[in-house]
């Protein structure tokens, strides 16, 4: 978790100094649309776009495990708890 972090908080700080030095306006065309802005942010943006369609395409299988995760604390937890039926008795013994 902290290395993911550091690796966010690094690539966003070399995206902010890249879209420093990179002012040239270009003009991007998607779609029939055409967008005119700086190359830096042009770029900011379109890595931005991807990272979100790749957490977006992640969902389903984080939801899975955190579904199935689930599922198995509780099978834990229902295995843990103290059996309901009393325990056999040993037999009176004769003397």
């Amino acid at each position: 978790m902290l290395f993911s972090l550091i690796v966010i908080i690094a690539v966003a700080i070399a995206a902010v100094i890249f879209s420093s030095y990179n002012l040239a306006v270009v003009d991007v065309s998607l779609f029939g649309y055409m967008v005119s802005g700086p190359t830096g942010l042009i770029l900011i943006i379109a890595l931005s776009v991807g990272v979100l369609i790749g957490v977006i395409l992640m969902m389903p299988s984080l939801i899975r495990h955190q579904w199935s995760a689930s599922r198995q604390r509780k099978q834990l937890a229902k295995m843990e708890q103290p059996s309901a039926r009393p325990a056999p008795k040993d037999k009176p013994s004769e003397e």
